[in-house]
């Protein structure tokens, strides 16, 4: 038998890579690699969004909303129950990430 087959849902790895992609642009793919590598664990990805709104590439407001989708792609109950869309702002956060995304790559961490 042959025939075409349709992949019919994302992994949940998947799915966050795409929440990286939607909140700080191009490099989320490249930044959920390098995460990947260290555990795709939720406080590495909470620590990693913290540390975004600590250099000022995230509003609080995005970090959270990005902080409740990881946690419902993961199953883990939080505050909010439906997945969110980044805010925009005046000031694109995925552009100014863009400096402080290389750094932090060709940094080694």
């Amino acid at each position: 038998m042959s025939g075409v087959t349709r992949k019919v849902s994302q992994t949940v790895e998947e799915k966050i890579e795409s929440q990286f992609q939607k909140f700080i642009g191009p490099m989320g793919s490249h930044v959920f690699s390098e995460l990947k590598k260290k555990g795709l664990t939720r406080e590495n990805i909470f620590d990693y969004i913290d540390e975004l709104v600590e250099e000022g590439i995230l509003k609080n407001e995005n970090a959270e909303l990005f902080k409740r989708n990881i946690d419902l792609i993961m199953n883990i109950p939080s505050e909010g129950c439906e997945k969110e869309e980044p805010r925009k702002s005046e000031e694109s956060e995925k552009e100014k990430s863009g400096s402080f995304l290389k750094k932090l790559i060709f940094r080694g961490d």
